[in-house]
């Protein structure tokens, strides 16, 4: 009886670990962006056949006004809410890191994390509470003569 060697075994777990996650993200991710960026150089209205048009998509796009005002407010938006969305944790984490009662750092950090997880717990509870034995998704099961 050969036992695996550590090197296959550890292989083979990368790939069990790797092959999932890389299948989903190949059919959520990389399949519907090239599907859009080929579909980029058709003219179609989503139903219809397509028709080959080339870069007149993208060239039509630069043309357009409304396309440069986008793209500035986009710039000014990332410009505004990324960093605001990094300095203001790290400025709260510092604040908290620097409390000298530990006391009131018990009292901060709980209200950090409620907000994080009151959704979690509200939907576990709605979950349940549709799935129970008189929730309503049993009780239209029970209408329509299926078992609980």
């Amino acid at each position: 009886m050969n036992a695996a060697s550590p090197k296959k075994t550890a292989w083979t777990n990368v790939l069990g670990f790797l092959l999932p996650a890389g299948g989903l993200f190949g059919v959520f991710v990389v399949i519907p962006a090239v599907s859009a960026l080929t579909l980029a150089f058709f003219r179609t209205d989503g139903l219809a056949m397509r028709e080959w048009v080339g870069a007149e998509n993208f060239i039509q796009l630069i043309h357009d006004p409304l396309f440069w005002t986008s793209l500035r407010n986009l710039g000014i938006f990332v410009l505004l809410t990324v960093p605001l969305q990094t300095i203001g944790p790290l400025l709260g984490a510092k604040l908290l890191y620097s409390l000298r009662s530990t006391r009131a750092a018990y009292w901060y950090r709980t209200l950090l994390v409620f907000p994080v997880l009151v959704p979690g717990v509200v939907t576990l509870l709605v979950w349940q509470e549709l799935y129970s034995a008189t929730g309503p998704i049993n009780l239209a099961l029970q209408a329509l003569g299926g078992e609980s």
